[in-house]
Formats: C-alpha cells, structure tokens, sequence
C-alpha cells in the first residue's frame, strides 16, 4: 500500500486525490489543510482520507521508503513545506511552480538530497503525449534538418488567474503569495514541455519583458501586481551543442490578437504543434517538408487516463516504483525553475542571464 500526505485541500489537492485512485495498488490517503470549509469539500470528494489537525500529526509517523507528501498550497509555502516533508523523511511532489525564487528551489533540492529523497515537480503536466512523441520523431531521424528556430507563443486576452479564471483564488493576483503571474502560472508548463522535447543543458535569456495590461475588470480591493504577459528572447544550447534561437511569449491578458503557435523550424522542414491538450480532445502536429513543398497533420487523440490532473502522482509514483514515464523532477526541475526566475531578472535590469544544468547559481553577463 503506497501512502500520500496531502498539504492542501483546495480545488488541486482533490484532482490529486482523485489520481491516487489511478496508482494501480491501496492507497492510504492522509491530507492537512487548516481551513475547515476546505476540508469539507475535499472530504465530499475522497471520504476515505484521513484527516489530520496539523502539519506535525500528518508528517510525524515513521516513514516508509515510497511515501509521497504533495504540496498543493499556494506558492508562498512551498519551500518550507517540502523541506519540513524531506526532513521527515518522505519524498516530495510539488505542486507548480516549484517555489518564490530560484533561491528557494535550490534550497528545496538541496534538503531532496540531504535526505536521499526525491523532488518532482507538476509543471510536467502536459508532457509525455503522442503528440510530443511524434516530433521527438521527427528531430531523431533528422526529418526537419538542423533546428534553428522555435516559436512558443500562446496569447489569451482575458484568462487571468484570481480574475477571469478561479475567480475565488485572489492570491494568484498578489505577488507576495504567488511569486508572480503569468509566467510563474502558465509559462512554467510551457517551457516545461518545450524542454523535455529539445533537453537543452544551457539557456542564455538574451531579453525579456513583463507587463500588465489594465482593463475594467481589474480588482481594486484586493493587492494586483503580477504580471499577466510576459516575452522574452532565448537561445537554447543542445546536449550536442548545437544551439537554436526560441522566441517565447505568453499571455493571460491583452489588448492584441489572441492565438497560439508552436512551431519547430529546421534547414529542410518544419513541425508546428497545437499540444495544449485541455483545449481539445486532441492535439494536432502539421509537418512540412521540402519534397516538392508536401504538407502532412495528423492528430493525436488525448488518452482519457491518466489526465493531465492526474499525471503529476502516476508518473512521479510510477518512478519510484522504477518505471519510466514522463517526469520532471530534481535536477531538470530545478534547471527549469531557474529560467524561469531568470525571464523575471532579465526584464527587470535588461542584463542577459545564462542558466546550466547542474550548476547551482545562475551567470549574468557583465554590464
């Protein structure tokens, strides 16, 4: 029987919940949250959790080798969370993004090691489908030629964490709580996902911008200083060394033409993606190629189970049980944090930074 603690009882905690049901063995499901109206709702949702009065009865039983604490809390905990579920000896699955700064994601890791255990890390949520596969594909087998460039863009005029979407979660809006807004939410699936395909071991952040388009929407009781798009210039080192530019943008907020692209450009072809799975009920990979200017798409059917809610849990248990899946935890989580922090130091002193896998502190070029 594998054993998960739930830190957080909110609208995230019950979808892992419901994933605990997906491990293919008995769970004993444990959760703490010290809002009651929170634990009624999670309760109605999985019955048979136990529930504990505080965050020392829910981690101070003898640990076992698999157990799993889940940090489902807003993002300002995260950090002191995790690092009080290593020191009891569990492993820890985070929900995104890792923590408030790149600082605490190396502290966070940092106890992961001190105590033999493993960090995962949600925003892997989207990786791992067909789609994805099928341009791994097509990279491998040199279909596209030498990468050169990629565009990730996804712009939404009015999608807002704490306004239009979860409209109750007015703490995605204040900066204190959440670490930050668009990026910090969404772009950590994004670059997430891109990632994975692409496995670059260095990034160079050449330029970035934030900003937050106002509009009459806009909450005037509660704080609201996140950002809700954000953009920035990258160039991507491979594990070969070969090196491709990537222009990224993203949007909850904007004045300007929704839309979404992410596309692949190489010497002899090109792949553009539409892998945002929750948008359809499948996701499509168009392939052109210069054999008399042919065009092919297809479309990948989304697998109902495990979802992209439910993926977190299965693929991080999935690995301790030594099986492979899709997953993002450890090193590569605290590489990706790391760029994500950097967009944010880049647009705010315009000074590019370089972040390396498996180095611990970020290089920012000299002025």
């Amino acid at each position: 029987m594998v054993r998960i603690y739930l830190i957080g009882a909110g609208v995230i905690a019950r979808h892992h919940a419901d994933a605990a049901l997906h491990l293919g063995e008995p769970v004993e499901l444990h959760v703490f949250d010290p809002s009651a109206e929170a634990i009624a709702a999670f309760m109605a949702r999985a019955p048979d959790a136990i529930v504990h009065e505080d965050l020392e009865s829910l981690l101070s039983g003898e640990p076992r080798p698999d157990d799993i604490v889940i940090v489902a809390t807003p993002p300002r905990s995260h950090a002191a969370l995790a690092i009080q579920a290593f020191q009891s000896g569990r492993h820890v699955l985070s929900e995104k993004p890792l923590g408030m700064s790149a600082e605490e994601a190396r502290e966070m890791f940092a106890a992961a090691r001190a105590a033999g255990k493993h960090l995962g890390d949600c925003s892997m949520r989207f990786l791992g489908y067909e789609a994805e596969e099928a341009i791994r594909k097509s990279l491998d087998e040199g279909e596209l030629g030498e990468l050169y460039h990629v565009t990730c863009r996804h712009r939404v005029q009015r999608g807002r964490s704490g306004i239009e979407y979860q409209p109750e979660a007015r703490w995605f809006l204040d900066r204190s709580r959440s670490g930050g807004g668009v990026l910090m939410d969404w772009s950590v699936y994004d670059l997430a996902t891109l990632f994975d395909l692409l496995q670059p071991v260095r990034i160079e952040i050449r330029d970035a911008w934030t900003a937050k388009p106002e509009t009459s929407a806009d909450p005037a009781d509660v704080v609201f200083d996140v950002e809700t798009h954000v953009g920035a210039a990258m160039r991507l080192t491979l594990a070969d060394g070969h090196t491709v530019a990537l222009s990224y943008e993203r949007a909850s907020c904007t004045h300007g033409t929704p839309g979404m692209l992410l596309e692949l450009e190489g010497l002899r072809g090109a792949a553009t993606w539409q892998w945002l799975p929750y948008l359809d009920n499948s996701t499509t990979v168009t392939l052109r190629r210069d054999a008399g200017g042919t065009e092919a798409a297809d479309s990948f059917p989304i697998d109902g189970s495990p979802n992209w809610h439910h993926r977190p849990l299965v693929y991080f248990h999935r690995s301790l049980r030594g099986g492979k899946g899709p997953l993002i935890s450890d090193e590569r989580a605290l590489f990706n944090f790391a760029v994500i922090q950097a967009i944010y130091d880049v647009a705010a002193d315009g000074k590019p930074v370089t972040v390396t896998l498996g180095e611990r502190t970020p290089a920012t070029a000299a002025a």
